[in-house]
């Protein structure tokens, strides 16, 4: 114990640090990371609480080059008061922690940090508008889309581990749960229907993962906690 060592006073369990939410489910031995609070905060700071959702950061055809950086004297002076800096360093900061998702398209846009031009500033806000709450015309649907980011934590997480060669395989699927009992269905089954209809196609990554044997969706209830 390291009260043993150095005069130490215990404070209870541990709720917020650095920004990040800490949420405790002993009972099903479940720890959960939220950064929603502090996105929240970049998002009004920006001024972009209220903007439209964007499903994806980056998408076929997006390119950034030094090309469409500032050349002259005129366009900089455009550009100097942009605070593309201090939002790329807050998404930063985002995707280290919980938005793993991010990771790419932040480290590109993090290129042209001393010299920024109208269409990387563009690219950054399109970045933080993914981060507003995905409208969704059901709450199988919304919970679906829920399910596809944890699920591409999950495969991150999975490869993760398999390269660092701490075990020689992992030959499980990685369990997935789920409170949503449509949801976990829905992703086992290959046939449409007629609440899946409007459900972007991205978003079968998860039925691929669930027949590839690499991840499995199980219902667990969240009433009474």
């Amino acid at each position: 114990m390291l009260s043993t060592h150095f005069d130490m006073k215990d404070l209870g369990e541990t709720f917020y640090v650095l920004g990040i939410k800490i949420l405790h489910d002993r009972a099903n031995g479940v720890l959960k990371l939220s950064q929603r609070t502090y996105i929240e905060k970049i998002l009004k700071r920006f001024n972009m609480h209220n903007c439209s959702s964007t499903r994806a950061p980056i998408v076929k055809g997006d390119k950034f080059s030094k090309a469409q950086c500032p050349q002259n004297d005129d366009e900089r002076e455009e550009t100097r008061t942009i605070p593309y800096s201090s939002l790329v360093g807050s998404l930063m900061y985002a995707q280290v922690c919980t938005c793993l998702d991010l990771a790419f398209v932040v480290g590109m846009l993090g290129r042209y940090l001393s010299n920024p031009g109208n269409q990387h500033w563009k690219a950054t806000k399109k970045v933080l508008s993914v981060k507003q709450t995905l409208k969704t015309s059901s709450t199988m649907k919304a919970e679906y889309v829920t399910c596809y980011k944890a699920c591409c934590h999950v495969i991150w997480m999975r490869n993760f581990i398999s390269a660092l060669g701490v075990v020689d395989s992992i030959s499980r699927p990685l369990k997935l749960f789920c409170d949503n009992s449509a949801v976990v269905v829905f992703s086992k089954n290959t046939r449409s229907t007629s609440r899946s209809k409007h459900i972007d196609v991205k978003f079968y990554f998860v039925k691929e993962k669930v027949i590839e044997f690499l991840i499995d969706i199980e219902h667990m209830s969240t009433k009474g906690a």
